[in-house]
């Protein structure tokens, strides 16, 4: 080998290496560049990223948080579990999507009852906890909400019921009187509001309002898992889930997120794959919120 090709092949080596150097430098400051933007971005739309709730980076990117007043607050405080054991960031986002729900709804009394505030703020954080993880929590298909003293004559069931979604007349039915006894026994897998919800959840998807990606993603996978899990619960019955859970699917999944939110760890322990399912599809993790509050 001559002096010529020796340099030659020297200056090829040093020109690989500077490359090679040049690529990973380049890619080490984009990474430093997207954490920064990232941590602004969490920043400046208050986003919290506990592992309970929103694990989707934009779903609680708020541009224009609302506030609520400081009676409608206390409202939660004193009444609803799940917010107060949500961080305080969470918190602010949790008050101004009740806010917004609480605004676009009618709430119409039945009977004898007269509507107060705490009413529509108990009923709209019901809603918000259902879809805190996900983008969108409005329930466009649903415009009224009617409120009953107790339980109620439905003239579509032919029946007393203590609630009702009817995505028909895009009305959604409580009994007040069992509204508050599901969170008020926040142990025994039974929430009237919870429960409602998940129906009015998947009517508001199936009727076409497909506003949230997340959800629309996840759907199809949770109704190919979800209606194993179905079956198979007709056939063995279940310790831990009620009979009601069998009657069809859509009921299967309601009563599931009643447990989901109550007995998170019982309902892990005894059908994990429905845990889990349920999980991806709301986009929370109520067992690790629970773990969260008692550290």
């Amino acid at each position: 080998m001559n002096i010529h090709t020796f340099l030659l092949d020297q200056t090829n080596t040093v020109s690989a290496g500077e490359e090679v150097i040049t690529t990973v430098c380049i890619t080490l400051a984009m990474i430093a560049a997207l954490t920064i933007f990232r941590g602004l971005v969490l920043t400046i739309f208050n986003f919290d990223t506990s592992a309970a709730i929103g694990s989707k980076l934009f779903n609680h990117v708020e541009l224009r948080k609302v506030k609520l007043s400081s009676d409608r607050i206390n409202i939660l405080n004193k009444h609803f579990p799940y917010y107060q054991k949500l961080p305080a960031k969470s918190k602010r986002i949790f008050e101004s999507r009740v806010k917004r729900f609480c605004d676009l709804k009618s709430f119409e009394p039945k009977g004898n009852l007269l509507i107060s505030d705490e009413m529509r703020i108990f009923i709209s954080a019901s809603a918000i906890q259902l879809t805190f993880g996900l983008r969108d929590y409005r329930f466009m298909h649903f415009d009224n909400i009617e409120i009953y003293p107790e339980k109620f004559y439905s003239k579509r069931g032919r029946a007393y019921h203590l609630g009702e979604t009817d995505a028909r007349n895009r009305t959604l039915r409580f009994s007040w009187a069992d509204f508050v006894k599901g969170y008020a026994i926040d142990d025994d897998n039974r929430n009237l509001g919870l429960h409602e919800f998940s129906h009015a959840l998947f009517l508001n998807y199936l009727s076409g309002k497909k506003d949230d990606v997340h959800f629309e993603e996840y759907y199809e996978v949770w109704k190919s898992e979800g209606s194993r899990q179905f079956f198979k619960l007709k056939k063995e019955r279940s310790s831990y889930l009620r009979d009601y859970a069998t009657t069809n699917l859509m009921e299967f999944f309601a009563v599931c997120v009643e447990c989901f939110f109550e007995t998170p760890d019982q309902l892990h322990g005894f059908h994990p794959k429905i845990y889990n399912s349920i999980k991806k599809l709301l986009c929370q993790d109520p067992k690790v919120l629970h773990k969260e509050v008692s550290h």
